[in-house]
């Protein structure tokens, strides 16, 4: 079995190989090595690729499909419904799963990105306050910005800050994800009693965690399912 990839030349001290969520293949290796030792690398792991890439493919099948008029908030598909009467305000009926705009949200990303943001800054500060309230957690400051790689981050100086994209997740996930920071005010590590105290206070984390794992877009907005 062959398997496209792209080589890296560097400082590096070993030939390595990495497998992203898209299923590209990397391999970086030092300047000078030679290409026949770099094949034989890759040949060496044709099992592990399989699995990797096979494994990949398994989570892509979980993952959130959004389709045509439909818009992903809280977990849940909400219907959109354009409505030139009501000018620039955005409606949602959360009772219905519906989502009223003169313009179309579906159709342009920016606008639909606009709508996220704007959700977002609602949603997000007032959890993170509410929880730390119940919880017994003195915040310091509160950020919702638009990350990539992480879903949240607790600062030394108390400042919560979590990624805005997580409005597309349900809200048990976002409580997950906040009380997980919230967490860090107590340990600024990953230590065993910083998981014991995040297990005490979050029982179902790791399910909520898997469902980011799983479910989560890869693409924020989300992309359209091709029907």
């Amino acid at each position: 079995m062959t398997f496209e990839y792209n080589i890296k030349y560097g400082k590096y001290k070993n030939i390595s190989l990495r497998v992203d969520r898209l299923k590209n293949i990397t391999i970086t290796a030092p300047s000078n090595v030679n290409i026949d030792l770099i094949r034989n690398f890759v040949q060496s792991k044709t099992d592990w690729i399989k699995k990797t890439l096979d494994k990949i493919e398994s989570k892509n099948e979980t993952e959130i499909k959004v389709y045509d008029n439909k818009i992903l908030l809280f977990g849940e598909f909400y219907d959109f419904i354009l409505a030139h009467n009501i000018g620039k305000e955005i409606i949602i009926n959360h009772h219905k799963k519906e989502i009223y705009a003169s313009k179309n949200l579906t159709t342009n990303s920016d606008l639909l990105l606009k709508f996220y943001k704007r959700e977002a800054i609602f949603y997000i500060p007032a959890k993170i306050k509410e929880l730390a309230s119940k919880l017994g957690y003195i915040v310091n400051g509160i950020k919702v910005r638009r990350t990539k790689s992480i879903y949240g981050s607790c600062s030394s100086k108390g400042i919560v800050t979590v990624s805005e994209r997580v409005i597309l997740a349900p809200k048990d996930v976002i409580d997950s994800i906040i009380i997980h920071e919230l967490t860090h005010l107590d340990y600024m590590n990953h230590s065993k009693n910083f998981y014991n105290k995040l297990y005490k206070l979050s029982p179902n984390y790791d399910i909520c965690n898997n469902w980011l794992k799983e479910k989560m877009p890869k693409n924020y907005p989300p992309t359209k399912a091709v029907t």
